[in-house]
């Protein structure tokens, strides 16, 4: 919200590498925990990761934030309030609904990943290992998608940007049917999820852009 306009795509580019970044370190570090010192470390961890966001928060996280002023007559009944609500949201509902089934494509094979692994797997090396070889490969590609396509998407070409990064998602998530070897599958999966990354910060932009600076609250609740 306090981001200059000129630069919302990497804003929100650098966002999505975040939330990225943190999916795909924190089930190493927690699986590594578990393993090695039981469960309620993973916990402990958790949660004080959650203090520590709270604090930085507080102490250095600077809005600048009006209350629109109260309407000196009386609130609008339901019925309006709602039909207000529906014109606010409609420009950019069809962004959610891209956004939705983005997710929905992206995270259909995660629970198969390690099956595939365990198929494929090298001998020499440890199974989880393996697993997480790929999980943390694909995650650092989607963290560079996110700057790459932010950066990208305030330069414009938007909409040719979409489609080519859209067609290149899907066409390396039907090639990785085709991996034989960890050493095809990392590569493949890398590149699925660099251009299904880069689409989905697009799809961030295009949401930031599309709603009225006063609703990208609601839009990224949406959203999220």
């Amino acid at each position: 919200s306090n981001t200059p306009e000129k630069r919302i795509g990497l804003a929100v580019g650098i966002m999505n590498s975040a939330v990225f970044a943190g999916d795909t370190l924190a089930p190493l570090l927690g699986g590594l925990c578990a393993d090695r010192f039981g469960y309620r470390l993973s916990f402990t961890i958790s949660a004080l990761s959650l203090l520590a966001s709270f604090l930085v928060t507080l102490l250095f996280v600077r809005e600048e934030f009006q209350r629109p002023p109260r309407p000196a007559s009386r609130p609008a009944r339901l019925p309006l309030r709602l039909a207000g609500l529906r014109a606010a949201v409609a420009p950019f509902l069809p962004v959610v609904g891209l956004i939705a089934l983005g997710g929905f494509a992206r995270y259909l094979a995660t629970p198969q990943y390690p099956l595939l692994v365990q198929e494929i797997a090298v001998s020499s090396l440890g199974l989880a290992t393996q697993t997480g070889l790929v999980n943390a490969a694909a995650g650092l590609s989607v963290v560079l998608a996110g700057i790459v396509f932010g950066r990208l998407a305030d330069r414009g070409g938007f909409s040719r940007l979409g489609r080519v990064s859209a067609l290149a998602a899907g066409a390396f998530t039907a090639a990785l049917a085709a991996a034989r070897s960890i050493a095809l599958l990392i590569p493949l999966r890398m590149s699925a999820d660099f251009f299904s990354g880069g689409a989905d910060s697009l799809l961030n932009v295009l949401l930031a852009r599309r709603a009225d600076p006063g609703r990208r609250g609601l839009a990224f609740g949406l959203a999220g």
